[in-house]
């Protein structure tokens, strides 16, 4: 009977009280502590970036079984991305690389952020946005961007509320990094496209797996 009852104070403590953690607030030195593992695509230009109100102010509290249900963990993707941003790799592909809080028609280049969706379940995190480059007033691309984390299960599993943090902190540059490069990618052809006199060039497509993955996404919702 004793047991019992120290087995049910055991559990009421594991449900009553729990962490919270900040995960973006040491997000600059997750990625200083990964710099190198990702060559993004080279842009070779000075560029200005900005992130609008949905992207900025996004928060997402996460709660997970596995890693105790009784803690939580907070993303504020706004502060995520802009570390991203400016971070050495990141800063690598630009001359320079610098945040602008309003949208400036005579910067010759600024890229413009628009966050539709961010989630972490199931192991992983998510990312749905829209990226597009302007210069000099003229668009030049927009394009959404859908990516996939590599999953955290085993990681979860084994490290619990320990292990989450770092979990998340993975699996978002994961997903992100995948999206960053195929912008980049893009904003090179778009670019060069440019200067070869299509001054008006817009890239305005989304990619087949971005359109597979969030029709599946509906599927499974129905």
């Amino acid at each position: 009977m004793k047991t019992l009852f120290a087995l049910l104070i055991a559990l009421m403590a594991l449900f009553s009280s729990g962490c919270a953690t900040q995960v973006h607030q040491d997000y600059p030195k997750y990625l200083a502590n990964n710099e190198g593992r990702v060559s993004f695509p080279n842009v070779g230009r000075p560029a200005l970036y900005h992130l609008d109100e949905a992207t900025s102010s996004h928060s997402l509290k996460i709660k997970s079984w596995m890693a105790g249900i009784a803690n939580s963990w907070t993303v504020q993707f706004g502060d995520v991305l802009d570390a991203t941003m400016r971070g050495q790799d990141m800063q690598e592909s630009f001359v320079s690389l610098s945040k602008t809080y309003r949208i400036k028609d005579t910067a010759e280049l600024i890229l413009l952020f628009h966050l539709y969706h961010y989630n972490f379940e199931n192991f992983h995190a998510s990312i749905v946005m829209t990226i597009s480059a302007h210069s000099h007033g003229n668009q030049i691309l927009s394009k959404r961007y859908a990516s996939e984390g590599i999953s955290q299960g085993g990681k979860m599993f084994w490290g619990g509320a320990f292990g989450m943090k770092n979990a998340v902190q993975q699996s978002t540059k994961h997903a992100l990094d995948k999206i960053l490069t195929s912008f980049l990618n893009d904003l090179n052809r778009a670019l060069s496209a440019n200067v070869a006199g299509d001054g008006a060039a817009s890239i305005i497509a989304m990619d087949l797996m971005a359109i597979w993955e969030m029709s599946d996404e509906a599927s499974n919702a129905g």
